[in-house]
């Protein structure tokens, strides 16, 4: 998976600067060519079939390769098993939110990748998978939110895993084919919200904004005004997350 890596890499300086050397360019076609025939032989076949083995090592390792396949060599049953892994009832164990994180840092790039070669797959992921993968977010992050843990390296898995679905919720919110499904989610953005403001405990993730209010859910001003109102699960008034609510909700009036 080296060569699929460093053919992303270039390509995206390629697209950036338009600046390649001629060796640069020359092995770009190398890494090109290699990256193909990985996938005429079934690349994502043999990785997928490697997350079922049980060591978190393993299954990190695989979703990190898989973050380097081209988007337009994703085919339909990759999408799929894709999706399938993002089950809530294992957030926590292990090193599953950085699984998860990095299959939603692949699935944001599978909803708003720009290029013409990668239309019929971003099309596809918007047309059959982006309903099961929104509603599965959701939950997960509804999951990871509302666990308390103390020990750092574990909450800073746990912020990991929240920002990358942010980033995919974001994505949604910029697509008209997918927006429309984080529409009426009061009782989730408050409750996002609130167990960011309750449930963190290391301070430096304190100052680590969850900016779910910048998604979709965010632009209904009546969920904005639900999520601070009196009840038992209260956001107190001068604090960060209650100060993003409130500059939200003057966004909105501008």
């Amino acid at each position: 998976m080296f060569f699929c890596k460093e053919y992303a890499v270039l390509e995206q300086k390629d697209k950036l600067s338009k600046n390649l050397t001629p060796d640069q360019l020359k092995i770009k076609a190398l890494f090109k060519l290699t990256c193909s025939r990985l996938d005429e032989a079934h690349r994502e076949d043999a990785l997928l079939k490697a997350l079922d083995v049980p060591n978190d090592n393993v299954r990190l390792a695989v979703v990190h390769c898989l973050y380097y396949v081209p988007i337009d060599e994703l085919q339909a049953p990759e999408i799929d098993n894709l999706v399938k892994l993002l089950q809530p009832q294992n957030v926590g164990a292990g090193k599953t939110e950085l699984v998860l994180s990095v299959i939603f840092n692949i699935l944001s790039n599978l909803i708003s990748d720009p290029s013409k070669k990668a239309l019929a797959t971003t099309t596809l992921f918007k047309t059959k998978f982006s309903y099961t993968a929104i509603t599965n977010a959701i939950a997960i992050m509804l999951k990871n939110q509302e666990r308390r843990v103390d020990d750092e390296e574990e909450e800073e898995e746990k912020y990991t895993l929240a920002l990358s679905v942010v980033n995919f919720l974001k994505h949604v919110s910029k697509e008209s084919k997918t927006r429309d499904q984080l529409k009426n989610k009061s009782e989730v953005l408050k409750k996002l919200l609130f167990d960011e403001f309750d449930k963190t405990t290391q301070t430096k993730f304190r100052l680590t904004p969850v900016e779910i209010e910048s998604t979709q859910m965010g632009l209904d001003f009546e969920a904005l005004l639900y999520a601070i109102r009196t009840s038992h699960e209260q956001i107190e008034p001068y604090n960060l997350v209650s100060f993003r609510i409130l500059h939200q909700m003057a966004n909105l009036l501008e």
